[in-house]
């Protein structure tokens, strides 16, 4: 069975031009864009909605890793018990739109699973109670995908340092190494476990240095911005497509959520808040003041330039605040946009 692309990617270049010269009668004035962005900032997904969130993103840039050929690693940070990894290897485990491996036709693809071809993903979860849990849950999915699961925690050091978790129940457990309120309330739920820096594990990956870090996903309570600095080489060399991390209104380390997007801007990451509604934008001048005020939300960051950041905004859902933001800044700012613009 057979389906035509809705566009062949050969006219992208020419219908981006199209849709800007367009734009100027359509011209949303600024401060409508950013009334409308703060109260989609007011319904951004909380803490508890990790899965919703991480599942949704999950099939927002599916196609662009079968588009570059399921390369890339897929690297969890607190996978804790492996609830939302399981569920983004569901998502990457579907059927899927896939190229045409024995006489490729112009504009057409086969609706197949390529079982041959799985994604690697890494799991790190230090936890000594989570972490059997966490690589039973994933087992099953070992058969098509290489799953590799780390009893160590990531942070911007390499060692051994105190990991603080909760004292209750597993399934209520959390872990970090920043001591918050919720964690170690006994002054006995603490021990020590080895740290690594994502640069340290993966720099000098060979796969990574061929085809890149495809998903980064941090979730380590309240220790997102010191793992980040640990990969800052990573980021730099821009080898992470996408990232996902969480933002904390009160941290330990004095980060703040601010300084975080705008040191990822600094190297070209664009960084938005999943909302319910839409993808809010962070970066430059569309930072609000209240954002400050923001509690545990989730964050989705991707390589300014890159056509599939473009395709994942727009595949979140559009309206008409939306469809001109990225229209006039999304697609402005593509690689190929510029080079056929003679830009470049």
């Amino acid at each position: 069975m057979r389906f035509m692309t809705p566009l062949n990617f050969c006219w992208l270049p020419i219908f981006a031009i199209i849709l800007q010269s367009a734009l100027p009668a359509a011209a949303i004035p600024r401060k409508d864009l950013d009334t409308y962005f703060s109260w989609a900032a007011s319904h951004a997904n909380r803490f508890g909605d990790e899965m919703c969130t991480t599942e949704t993103i999950a099939i927002l840039v599916k196609l662009a890793f079968e588009r570059q050929g399921r390369r890339g690693l897929i690297i969890d940070v607190g996978a804790n018990l492996g609830n939302v990894a399981e569920h983004f290897l569901k998502v990457f485990s579907l059927p899927t739109f896939m190229a045409n491996a024995g006489q490729p036709v112009a504009g057409t693809l086969d609706l197949c699973q390529d079982l041959n071809s799985g994604l690697t993903y890494y799991g790190f979860e230090p936890h000594h109670l989570l972490f059997p849990h966490l690589k039973e849950k994933l087992q099953p999915y070992s058969t098509h995908h290489q799953i590799r699961v780390l009893p160590v925690a990531v942070s911007n050091f390499s060692g051994t340092a105190q990991l603080y978790h909760g004292c209750g129940d597993v399934s209520f457990q959390g872990a970090s190494l920043v001591k918050t309120e919720h964690l170690d309330r006994r002054g006995k739920c603490r021990y020590k476990v080895t740290v690594v820096t994502l640069d340290q594990k993966f720099y000098h990956n060979k796969v990574v240095r061929q085809s890149g870090i495809f998903l980064l996903k941090i979730d380590a309570e309240q220790n997102d911005a010191l793992v980040l600095e640990g990969g800052w080489r990573l980021l730099r060399n821009r080898m992470v497509k996408f990232l996902i991390f969480e933002t904390w209104l009160k941290t330990a380390h004095g980060i703040s959520f601010q300084g975080m997007v705008a040191k990822l801007h600094s190297i070209r990451y664009l960084c938005f808040l999943v909302t319910k509604v839409t993808l809010v934008p962070l970066s430059s001048s569309w930072w609000q003041p209240q954002y400050k005020a923001l509690g545990v939300s989730n964050v989705l960051c991707g390589q300014s330039g890159d056509r599939d950041l473009f395709d994942a905004y727009i595949a979140y859902g559009t309206n008409n605040f939306t469809l001109f933001y990225a229209l006039s800044n999304l697609l402005g700012d593509l690689d190929f946009v510029r080079t056929s613009l003679g830009r470049s």
